[in-house]
């Protein structure tokens, strides 16, 4: 059974935060953000990714505030720690690399 957990907003939504699969983990590296706010708004996870992890829309989480997202998202680091250990493996790789 997959792990999910709710969270609850500020202004009165919940928003389930639910495990992704392996198939939804690689879909997402094969992803390009579509622009600079969902890309780097915040830390270490795109927009569209956080929208993968949820039951938010990206169109509903541009009526919102930074703050309530980083509430989402520390829901999403929780119930996909595997995914988020894996993209911090990646990024030392990477650095490893150009150095």
């Amino acid at each position: 059974m997959k792990k999910s957990k709710i969270t609850t907003l500020d202004i009165g939504r919940d928003v389930v935060c639910r495990e992704l699969t392996v198939a939804e983990i690689r879909a997402l590296f094969e992803y390009t953000p579509a622009d600079q706010v969902d890309a780097f708004l915040l830390p270490g996870i795109s927009l569209t990714e956080l929208a993968a992890m949820t039951d938010l829309p990206l169109a509903d989480m541009a009526e919102l505030p930074p703050s309530q997202l980083e509430k989402v998202l520390a829901d999403c680091r929780e119930v996909n720690s595997y995914f988020f250990d894996m993209q911090a493996r990646l990024e030392k790789l990477l650095a490893a690399a150009r150095s």
